[in-house]
């Protein structure tokens, strides 16, 4: 059995959103599993869920790499600012938080700094912190339109750990992706995955993740004997 890594000298938490602190994949399946029931009625939705699963995990890996293309060619900006113009400002978040969030977000808060690092819009980052009265909790939040690349690039990171004034090894990045744990490599911070979102434990152990845990849940506990 492996060793837990220690996770001592954390000043800064950096957080994910989508997958992460929110169930957007759960959302995501629970939709697509209605609208083809729709269509195949006789299916039940136990017979749905693991096909579904897995072709909302591909496609929202495709479209990460999609996202990275556009980054790259510097067009995200442009299709974060259509993403806002269609949504609307007075739409209440759609998204649930992952259970037991928002407590460990609040204990977590009293030994850290508390950051967001999301590779999606301002606005929809916005909707997520104002739902969940988490506005004055986190520091610090960059989105696709803070920086001039989002991630897999380290940028978003490093500007975080400039701003908070942490060095890189003071820093953990939690997320769900392993274009979270490639920004966080590239950055030179520790990283921990967690089973709640989108890539799989398997992905993200053979990608490199430091940890995977069940959920931000586990965090405190984890966390509990490194705090300096």
């Amino acid at each position: 059995m492996d060793a837990v890594p220690k996770f001592n000298n954390v000043h800064t938490i950096i957080f994910d959103i989508d997958g992460t602190l929110a169930e957007t994949d759960d959302y995501m399946i629970a939709s697509v599993i209605q609208q083809f029931r729709k269509v195949v009625p006789f299916l039940k939705p136990r017979n749905l869920v693991g096909i579904i699963r897995f072709l909302v995990m591909t496609g929202e890996t495709i479209a990460g790499l999609f996202y990275w293309l556009l980054d790259l060619l510097s067009l995200d900006h442009h299709f974060s600012r259509i993403s806002n113009q269609l949504a609307n400002e007075k739409e209440s978040y759609r998204y649930g938080m992952v259970k037991a969030s928002p407590q460990v977000i609040e204990e977590l808060s009293n030994n850290y700094n508390l950051a967001i690092c999301t590779a999606g819009g301002a606005l929809s980052a916005a909707l997520f912190l104002r739902k969940y009265n988490l506005e004055k909790v986190f520091q610090v939040v960059v989105t696709a339109e803070t920086c001039n690349r989002t991630k897999p690039s380290p940028l978003p990171l490093l500007y975080i750990s400039e701003i908070l004034s942490t060095p890189v090894e003071n820093c953990l990045m939690v997320g769900d992706t392993i274009f979270d744990l490639i920004a966080a490599k590239r950055a030179g911070i520790r990283f921990i995955g967690v089973r709640s979102g989108f890539d799989s434990p398997f992905l993200l152990k053979l990608s490199g993740a430091d940890l995977i845990i069940d959920s931000v849940a586990d965090l405190p506990a984890l966390l509990a004997t490194g705090i300096s």
